[in-house]
């Protein structure tokens, strides 16, 4: 049934019209056109569609068609994997620039530091201090009213300066001040394109000076802010994070939290 649908079909519909202007004009075009049938040629009776003239081109010609076909999809496989290996070849190579950019900011922003706090500390050189002594707290009090003077335009050298400083003056017991210069560092580092574990040290240390300063509420927010600037990894500071975290619970008897 199949074999004879469609143009066969036609060709006898056509042989078979009641309107004699409609069947064929002659033996011969119903012999031209069951001849063309035969070979998988369009046939007369049909409109001469570009789809029919399509279809039976591929039905001549399958073998052909199916290997061009198949040629054709090989192309375009190879073509895609081409262009997927190129962006990624292009996002390694930009990775690769980026991670070189930030070892050299890296590089200088640590001369900066270094040149900066060797400095600071020049001053409590009896040459340097005219015969005055002067303790470790004016050395840093010093250093802390120079930083926005000298480092105006280096953000990310003046939030390491500001979180040494404010480091040293937690272990002096000067929490209110360490609070104040960590707090700025972090504001700092917010706004900047340092990594996301070096957010998360600075503040993981504002966390530790603000429960020093009898302020949970504000060392928790400290704390989970850093361990969201850690990131999904297992990374030294996502565990301080969690370990502060379990730290403050405990504290507040949360015990199953804690653990």
């Amino acid at each position: 049934a199949r074999h004879l649908t469609g143009d066969l079909d036609t060709i006898v519909m056509t042989a078979l019209r009641k309107e004699p202007e409609r069947r064929y004009p002659s033996v011969e075009a119903l012999s031209e056109d069951l001849r063309r049938f035969l070979v998988q040629l369009p046939i007369a009776a049909r409109p001469d569609t570009l789809g029919y003239r399509a279809g039976r081109f591929v039905r001549r010609h399958r073998v052909a068609v199916t290997a061009s076909s198949v040629a054709a999809a090989m192309v375009v496989a190879f073509g895609v994997q081409a262009t997927i290996s190129a962006r990624r070849a292009v996002v390694e190579r930009d990775r690769a620039l980026a991670a070189e950019q930030r070892s050299r900011v890296e590089a200088a922003t640590a001369d900066r530091v270094a040149s900066f706090l060797v400095d600071l500390f020049r001053t409590a050189d009896p040459g340097e201090a005219r015969g005055r002594d002067m303790t470790v707290r004016q050395v840093l009090d010093r250093g802390a009213e120079r930083i926005d003077r000298d480092l105006a335009e280096e953000s990310e050298v003046r939030a390491r300066i500001l979180l040494a400083l404010g480091t040293v003056f937690a272990n002096l017991g000067e929490f209110d001040r360490a609070g104040e210069l960590t707090a700025e560092a972090v504001e700092l580092l917010q706004g900047s394109d340092v990594p996301g574990e070096r957010r998360a040290a600075a503040l993981n240390t504002l966390s530790e000076i603000r429960a020093d300063l009898g302020d949970p509420a504000g060392a928790r927010r400290a704390a989970e802010l850093a361990l969201e600037a850690a990131g999904a990894g297992a990374t030294p500071e996502a565990a301080r994070a969690l370990s502060q975290l379990a730290f403050l619970a405990y504290e507040e008897t949360h015990l199953d939290q804690a653990e």
